[in-house]
């Protein structure tokens, strides 16, 4: 649509300057078309002069040449015009640039049309004409090629909205066919093309899937799809094949066999198996037992079971538990493993401080204690010494204190150590009743049979180990 505003709305002046040069000898110009609104600005004539210049200037827009000059009777130039008109924007599409973009345009004066990197359907430019119309009536509109859908080979595009730029519009194939593996199944509007086109190519037939096996998905056209197989199961045969032209690369198919199982036991000490082989398949069994004293732990047998033994054995060994002389244990002895034995000394004999008796358990080769070396006789008895007395202990290893009553003084050791059946030293001590003397301010004390006193002192001890085996 066009508005259009009348040219008498505008005031208008135009100044015509004449230039008469007059040359008899050629002849005159007459009938110099004035634009209309100028008329009333200057003096009519009806004849210019040869070579005569004639300067038009418009306080609008002046349509034609500025001046114009008298050639022999002819003027050189075309009538000018005032233009007194001006021009809306143009109607245009959607997306389509205005250069300039006004909100008014002045006569004669020209717009071009852009679309930023689109396709541009309809005129470039247009310029403002009489009467307020644009001189290009054809509306211009900004397009893309993407408004044709492609061609599929063996497939289609289907689309009935409008496409923009970036949209991307799915592939769909005819029955068993598809687009390749690694190609985008769409296409995508780029404004001026679209995307790289695939082919729908025929698809290669579904893989029989192995006994205990799964395929990976996937029949088009150069893809790759594998094989592989459960848990307790390996592949025998092709890994992978390839789809091309419809045809898979390998023909067969492989299968899915149960993993054998290898003789992981065959390094542990004193363990026997047999049969003996390098693998066993599964579902062989194999049987156990151990070399000499040692004690087979777990099941006598084991089943190969999907690349597993279903037990693992072991031979435990046994403990070597040396004799004890004096108790009922005297000869070496082998104690099998998890086994237990409670070795006793005879009576009147202890190991250490009055223990008679200790347990031994075998584990893995390991006693649970060390052994010592024989049950120690006991001391005999001391009756207490007039006078005295001496702690009651008759055992190996323990020591016993003699001491005094009031008024009496020791003679002979303080203290006795039992040390396998005799006491060290031998106990010979007495107590002997004091007599007193006084020297000046000193006390002396004898022994009634003369001899000097013993003293209080305890007198050391020979020790001794609990001895033990080490």
């Amino acid at each position: 649509m066009f508005n259009r505003r009348r040219s008498n709305e505008l005031m208008m002046f135009v100044s015509l300057l004449v230039v008469m040069r007059v040359q008899t000898q050629f002849r005159k110009c007459i009938d110099l078309i004035i634009p209309h609104t100028a008329e009333s600005l200057i003096n009519k004539k009806d004849c210019f002069a040869n070579h005569s210049t004639v300067t038009l200037s418009c306080s609008v827009k002046l349509g034609g040449p500025p001046f114009n000059t008298c050639q022999n009777g002819t003027w050189e130039l075309p009538s000018a015009s005032c233009d007194g008109f001006t021009c809306d924007p143009p109607s245009v599409g959607d997306s389509v640039i205005l250069t300039p973009n006004k909100t008014t345009y002045l006569a004669r004066e020209t717009v071009s049309f852009s679309c930023g990197g689109l396709n541009l359907t309809g005129p470039s430019d247009a310029s403002c004409g009489h009467r307020w119309i644009w001189d290009n009536k054809q509306i211009p509109v900004c397009e893309t090629f993407c408004n044709v859908l492609p061609e599929i080979v063996n497939g289609n595009v289907n689309s009935t909205d409008q496409i923009d730029l970036g949209d991307e519009l799915d592939i769909v194939c005819r029955a068993n066919y598809s687009v390749p593996a690694g190609e985008d199944p769409f296409i995508r509007c780029n404004g001026e093309q679209w995307s790289s086109i695939p082919t729908c190519y025929p698809q290669c037939k579904p893989l029989e899937e192995p006994e205990y096996g799964i395929v990976s998905p996937g029949l088009a056209q150069g893809i790759t799809v594998n094989y592989s197989c459960e848990w307790g199961f390996e592949l025998n045969g092709t890994r992978s094949v390839e789809c091309q032209n419809a045809t898979w690369s390998v023909h067969t198919t492989p299968t899915c066999d149960a993993k054998p199982c290898f003789p992981s036991f065959e390094q542990q000490n004193h363990l026997v198996y047999e049969p003996v082989n390098y693998v066993y398949r599964n579902g062989s069994t194999v049987n156990f037992s151990c070399e000499g004293d040692s004690r087979l732990e777990g099941e006598p047998f084991a089943i190969c079971l999907y690349g597993n033994w279903s037990n693992s054995p072991d031979c435990l060994e046994s403990c070597n538990v040396t004799g004890v002389p004096n108790s009922n244990l005297t000869e070496s002895t082998l104690l099998p493993d998890s086994k237990s034995t409670t070795v006793e000394c005879d009576n009147g004999f202890t190991f250490f401080e009055g223990r008679s008796g200790f347990d031994l358990k075998c584990s893995n080769g390991t006693l649970s204690r060390e052994i010592p070396i024989k049950c120690f006789a006991d001391c005999q008895t001391v009756a207490n010494i007039p006078n005295g007395h001496i702690t009651s202990s008759v055992y190996h290893g323990v020591t016993v204190n003699i001491s005094c009553d009031p008024g009496f003084l020791l003679k002979g050791p303080s203290t006795a150590l039992c040390d396998d059946g005799y006491w060290t030293p031998e106990i010979v001590s007495s107590c002997e009743g004091l007599s007193s003397s006084t020297v000046g301010s000193t006390t002396v004390s004898t022994v009634s049979d003369g001899t000097p006193p013993l003293t209080n002192e305890t007198t050391p001890s020979r020790g001794t180990s609990e001895g033990f085996l080490s």
